[in-house]
């Protein structure tokens, strides 16, 4: 008798185990369909994996280190066009050269960003793909898109990253000014560069515009580290 009672319990627990793995599976399987934080749709989302977290991390921090390397470009830049002068110019190109990148910086932070990436933007297939020509939802705030509420946000990472190539098409434009122009002169062209020519090229391309979505040999735009961009 003390056997059969056992061996009921033991079916009871069996049968309790089973039910609880079968909740759990289906839990997990609502958990899989709702999207993450990192792209949510509607005001359904879950939190972050294990696996998401250090993705996010590495991530981040590739793409800082990346911004620093691009930022280091405005240098080197100095230095050509230093070496394109005669030496009592070398001071004047430097000093316009820091004013530059500091007004590509700053215009790039007020206008040119949300010109070439911020909404509003359309859910395609579950994805969040921009289709208007510009953006224009984000003046000057650097946060969520009015339009997802996503957060947290990493605008501000991809702001410093993207920045870098900003700064380097005004850079390189500006090059042909060095000894030719004030430096007046060098930061007016690099905010013409950073808010009304730069911002459309890569809302264009990197910004999922109308090159994106261009259907060439069954392709749209490909580029290789910004290179056509710039």
């Amino acid at each position: 008798e003390a056997d059969a009672s056992t061996l009921r319990r033991l079916a009871d627990l069996e049968t309790l185990v089973g039910s609880q793995q079968v909740l759990i599976q289906q839990q997990q399987r609502r958990l899989n369909a709702a999207p993450s934080v990192l792209a949510p749709v509607g005001n359904v989302t879950r939190a972050y994996t294990s696996e998401e977290n250090v993705k996010v991390a590495m991530t981040h921090a590739w793409l800082v280190l990346c911004g620093a390397l691009a930022m280091l470009m405005q240098a080197g830049f100095a230095m050509v066009q230093a070496g394109h002068c005669r030496a009592k110019g070398v001071a004047q190109v430097a000093l316009n050269s820091v004013v530059a990148a500091c007004v590509s910086i700053v215009a790039w932070y007020l206008i040119g960003w949300t010109l070439a990436y911020a909404g509003p933007y359309k859910t395609v297939e579950g994805s969040l793909v921009k289709r208007d020509v510009v953006g224009y939802d984000e003046f000057p705030y650097l946060g969520p898109s009015a339009a997802t509420g996503q957060e947290p946000s990493a605008s501000t990472l991809h702001w410093f990253f993207r920045c870098g190539a900003c700064a380097a098409a005004a850079a390189i434009a500006g090059g042909g000014l060095a000894e030719r122009a004030s430096s007046l002169g060098h930061a007016l062209l690099a905010l013409v560069v950073s808010t009304a020519i730069f911002p459309f090229v890569a809302a264009s391309t990197w910004g999922s515009g109308w090159l994106t979505d261009l259907s060439i040999w069954g392709t749209g735009h490909h580029d290789f580290a910004g290179s056509g961009l710039v």
